[in-house]
């Protein structure tokens, strides 16, 4: 269970494992952990990512207006796409 990983990661201070939690999965496991220190230890990773997916997702926004559209793309490039899989896992049902 995440929440078992979790433990592991806090005690070596490794929570990488965290950048593709998809936000139904990160959902159920705040509701498993409550408020302490597990809740804190999955939420800081897991914002970070969101963060940086959310400015990337205005960045692609942004590039898609006609006077951009001769820029290279970065980052950005495949971000609609992976926040559509941050938003579901794999094989789940659209609601």
């Amino acid at each position: 269970m995440l929440l078992d990983e979790l433990g592991a990661d806090m005690a070596s201070g490794e929570l990488s494992s965290l950048v593709d939690i998809c936000i139904q999965h990160l959902t159920l496991a705040l509701q498993v952990a409550g408020r302490g220190r597990q809740a804190q230890a999955l939420l800081r990773p897991a914002t970070g990512c969101l963060r940086l997916l959310h400015a990337e997702l205005n960045e692609y926004i942004r590039r898609q207006d006609y006077r951009f559209l001769s820029k290279p793309g970065g980052a950005e490039s495949d971000a609609p796409w992976r926040a559509i899989a941050r938003r579901r896992s794999k094989g789940a049902a659209w609601d």
